[in-house]
């Protein structure tokens, strides 16, 4: 079987315990190393000479060689020395992205120059842009450019419009082309992407992609944002280990381990999180969960059904913090991509929001059954929006508590002629028997239980928990073995 060259990174990270790779883009600036060795491709093997024992890969930008042949045979030249001497990979920072015929001449032009073991690939074309340069070489990887370095991208990057941002669609598309050879550049400088790219890779997968992070040095890449990516990226550092304005006196051996210890202390204080991690502690930092302030009943809130709860889920407040309702939406949008709708009909007021992102999100026209019946004006009814009988409707709920709402929602649907089998919700406070829903016909599928919440605080070391109270997060989970519910009569 084929060592990818992902794999082989792996194995050289853990070697070395190093995620530091050697950017080698000449500029003027770096005249110095000419008149220290002889010649640029002189200089440029010193630099690996000196650094081999801390770097995993050296990545050339390709813009830097194309002016001449002569110096397109320089890139080549430094490849085969890092590579024959001392196992480094081979990154060719190309950012190629086009039509399949184009991309097809353009991967066996820069396979036969320069032979790299790994490309950088602008992925915008769809699986047209890595297909020919995964087929003519076996063991090569890519790089898809998800979240650029540069500070112009971040208008496109963030574009208000979309509910799942571009740059992560971009991301778990790829991961559909090739899912063992695919990895993707997420600048240094942004290190909200980072985490998020993280996020979603891990709740859409299971795992997070190899990760390529430039941005360190000349553009202002902060250390921290070391800490936002996960252990499989590689940080490939151009200005900060070849200009001397950045070396500042010291040998380039010595700031290449620098970089190293930094980056890998940096690595040990962050625990990547699942976008439900992030989802949860937006909840509660927001007020959307609440956690009582002692386990004191009489700090504890008072439900609907005249119950006491030291929980309170507050999700229709939901639509008041807009990058938690897009997060929201698109985990529940994993969990209704294995059915298929013709309608989603969220339920009055709580839901209307996040009904209204589903819809969106998963191209299914919305239809509301009002509160009260319409009647004396206008179109008598009760269901807002256009239907057909026969077709099949999920009802989209904030919060399960007697399962009440979402029962006879799904009943006035029916009524209507419509089917209802299913319906998806944030919150299962576990106070209705699965019994209900199966008399009911009704599949309930849910985000968060009370015992996962509980759970995720426990796991992460009680961090999400409100000023990291332990006691009413044990005294909840305790509750719980005890009762099978989150609320006191």
């Amino acid at each position: 079987m084929v060592q990818t060259a992902f794999q082989k990174l792996e194995r050289i990270s853990t070697e070395k315990n190093s995620f530091v790779g050697l950017g080698l883009d000449p500029t003027e600036d770096m005249n110095w190393l000419i008149e220290k060795c002889g010649s640029l491709e002189a200089g440029l093997k010193w630099l690996v000479d000196q650094m081999a024992d801390y770097i995993t890969m050296v990545k050339l930008n390709l813009a830097f060689y194309e002016k001449t042949v002569e110096n397109r045979q320089i890139l080549r030249n430094v490849f085969d020395y890092a590579h024959k001497k001392y196992g480094l990979l081979r990154c060719l920072d190309a950012k190629r992205g086009d039509i399949m015929a184009t991309q097809m001449m353009w991967a066996e032009a820069d396979i036969k120059n320069f032979d790299p073991d790994i490309v950088t690939i602008n992925g915008y074309m769809g699986e047209d842009t890595v297909k020919p340069f995964l087929a003519i070489k076996p063991d090569l990887c890519i790089y898809v450019v998800g979240a650029p370095s540069n500070e112009s991208s971040k208008g496109i990057l963030n574009y208000a419009g979309c509910i799942v941002p571009p740059y992560i669609n971009t991301i778990l598309e790829g991961r559909r082309w090739d899912d063992e050879r695919i990895g993707y550049v997420v600048g240094a400088t942004k290190p909200w992407a980072a985490r998020l790219i993280s996020a979603y890779d891990l709740s859409t997968y299971g795992n997070c992609s190899p990760k390529l992070a430039p941005g360190f040095g000349a553009q202002g890449g902060d250390i921290e944002s070391v800490s936002y990516s996960y252990g499989n990226t590689i940080y490939p550092i151009s200005s900060g280990l070849t200009k001397q304005k950045y070396l500042q006196g010291k040998s380039p051996r010595e700031v290449a381990k620098e970089w190293r210890d930094k980056i890998n202390q940096q690595l040990a204080k962050y625990k990547v999180r699942s976008l439900k991690e992030l989802l949860l502690e937006g909840m509660l930092e927001n007020g959307l969960i609440k956690i009582a302030p002692s386990v004191d009943e009489d700090s504890w809130w008072t439900l609907k059904s005249g119950a006491k709860s030291p929980v309170y889920a507050n999700i229709r407040d939901l639509p008041s913090h807009p990058e938690l309702l897009k997060w929201a939406t698109y985990l529940l949008y994993l969990e209704m991509k294995h059915y298929s709708f013709d309608r989603v009909s969220p339920v009055a007021y709580g839901a209307l929001g996040l009904g209204s992102y589903l819809s969106l999100m998963t191209d299914t026209p919305p239809i509301i059954v009002r509160k009260e019946r319409k009647e004396g004006h206008g179109i008598a009814g009760n269901i807002m929006g256009v239907y057909y009988e026969g077709e099949e409707a999920a009802v989209i709920e904030d919060v399960i508590t007697s399962g009440e709402s979402s029962i006879k929602i799904a009943n006035n649907l029916r009524e209507a002629g419509l089917e209802v089998n299913h319906t998806f919700l944030m919150v299962n406070r576990e106070e209705t028997q699965k019994t209900v829903f199966d008399e009911a016909g009704i599949e309930p599928h849910y985000l968060f239980t009370l015992r996962e919440v509980v759970g995720m605080m426990k796991e992460n070391n009680y961090e999400l928990a409100p000023e990291g109270d332990k006691e009413v997060v044990n005294f909840i989970s305790e509750h719980l073995e005890e009762t099978n519910c989150w609320a006191v009569a």
